[in-house]
């Protein structure tokens, strides 16, 4: 048993509630996923699965841009809608989605440059005029007649990736052809993109990391350093073409076992600058979660208090740190176990395949996935519940010592005259703490602190966020104290209240 944490040694965290920083709706910016449900759809939404999606105001990336398009027998290019819209329709009706981000890429058959390929769609278009054509049609349709202008456009995902990007035909592996086939299609869908909404948003290059050495050492032939170099090359050399990169995207599995994005972020700012764009280019985690490690599996209460640690961190980095993340995945575990936010009840599956296949390369070996018979709400699904609680009102500044390992940020809400902070312990390690909430905007007497927690005794039984303790507080002027302990791997909430 740990001995416990002499007075001395316990951290003070002051909680500033007269100084008010930013308005707190940011946190929504990371209430989201990669991609949609996998275990349910718009013809079969599991009932339970919709109302936990919704609960949390979760929005998509990567949804796909385009319509069914079809070529006639005199070559020309048609594009139907009905199977978008009806897309579109599930978002926002069922799924109550309000601004999902779109993705373009993989081009159908009728467009590939390697038609005849059972990959059709990892090759860059034959024809770049006709690519043009049926992204700005989508793009059009989107904005005029779906009520989506201004949306987010995520040029293809992981370019660096053999099995995801081939360019032109006759392109080899690790070949640095790819990047600059890769840099030909942004440009083209960038152009596409703009003449149809010149208000849309369009970044990539959507790396597997945030650094083209890391790339490399997972056997990629290209990553972020490169990609930002080669499209300022493009911008010198066609000075006339006027090619923004609005977004930067990237995604993180915690690679480099540092326990944080704060170095990922510092690395494309500096790549930003040095190749002549601002450093203050928003930057979009889409696809990111826990690191991955075989040897030793990971509780669900330490994947839950890593995406909370994170959040928090980026938060208060403010301007600064990564403006939107959407986690991977919602629903479903894959080859991963415990990653997922939520269970949701799902027949058997085999992954993987044999070595040099694409089912090997995307899953691995091949391998049979017991089925899921519950509905469960893990903790990672209310740590997001957490945040979605706390994402009225405005951000005030935290005093948190140097040494402590917890992870700490607060609002207050006016509205509802409360003052909310939420902890993060992301270690092996308890740790105790104590809580001073300065400047409350409440008066003298006492106060109410309703505690909530994501530990192994609490939010732990599948039903989500528990509802919490209440403590009375003392109040001296307009400030009160309240000793917390954090057990490993775990989440505080603590909102007073008159």
């Amino acid at each position: 048993m740990r001995a416990a944490a002499r007075e001395d040694a316990v951290s003070t965290i002051t909680v500033e509630g007269a100084e008010t920083l930013r308005d707190a709706d940011v946190i929504r910016n990371w209430l989201g996923f990669q991609g949609m449900p996998v275990t349910f759809n718009r013809s079969a939404p599991d009932a339970w699965g919709t109302e936990a999606w919704r609960a949390l105001g979760l929005n998509s990336s990567e949804v796909g841009l385009l319509g069914e398009i079809t070529r006639n027998a005199d070559g020309k290019l048609s594009q139907d809608f009905a199977n978008l819209d009806a897309q579109l329709d599930f978002l926002t009706n069922t799924l109550g989605q309000t601004g999902p981000g779109f993705f373009v890429g993989l081009p159908p058959r009728a467009l590939s440059s390697s038609p005849d390929d059972e990959h059709c769609y990892v090759y860059a278009p034959a024809d770049y005029h006709e690519w043009h054509q049926v992204v700005s049609g989508a793009v059009r349709h989107l904005a005029d007649e779906r009520g989506f202008a201004g949306s987010s456009y995520q040029i293809w995902g992981e370019p660096e990736s053999w099995v995801s990007w081939r360019g032109h035909p006759g392109r080899r592996p690790e070949s640095m052809e790819l990047l600059y086939d890769y840099v030909e299609f942004f440009v083209w869908s960038w152009r596409a993109i703009k003449s149809a909404d010149p208000t849309a948003k369009v970044g990539g290059p959507m790396t597997s990391t945030y650094s083209s050495e890391m790339n490399r050492a997972y056997g990629h032939g290209f990553g972020m350093d490169d990609f930002v170099a080669a499209l300022a090359e493009r911008k010198r050399l066609h000075p006339d073409q006027s090619i923004t990169l609005d977004e930067v995207i990237w995604q993180d599995y915690d690679w480099q076992r540092n326990d944080t994005l704060a170095d990922g972020v510092e690395h494309v700012r500096a790549v930003l600058a040095r190749n002549g764009f601002s450093p203050d280019t928003p930057q979009v985690l889409i696809g990111w979660n826990t690191g991955y490690e075989p040897e030793r599996p990971k509780s669900l209460f330490e994947h839950a208090s890593y995406v909370a640690a994170m959040i928090i961190e980026q938060l208060n980095m403010g301007e600064r740190g990564i403006q939107r993340g959407y986690l991977w995945p919602f629903d479903y575990d894959y080859q991963f176990p415990n990653i997922a936010a939520v269970e949701i009840p799902y027949p058997e599956q085999t992954l993987g395949g044999e070595p040099g296949t694409w089912d090997n390369t995307w899953y691995g070996p091949r391998k049979v996935y017991p089925a899921v018979t519950e509905h469960r709400k893990r903790p990672k699904y209310a740590v997001l519940e957490m945040l979605r609680a706390m994402s009225s009102g405005q951000f005030v500044r935290m005093k948190v010592p140097a040494g402590c390992p917890l992870r700490a940020m607060a609002v207050r809400d006016d509205a509802t005259h409360a003052v909310s902070a939420m902890l993060a312990n992301y270690a092996r390690a308890g740790a105790s703490a104590k809580i001073r909430f300065a400047d409350l905007p409440f008066g003298k007497g006492a106060a109410t602190g309703s505690l909530r927690r994501v530990d192994e005794a609490h939010s732990a039984d599948g039903r989500g966020l528990e509802a919490g303790t209440e403590r009375r507080l003392a109040l001296v002027g307009r400030a009160a104290e309240l000793p917390v302990s954090l057990p490993p791997w775990s989440v505080l909430q603590v909102r007073v209240t008159p």
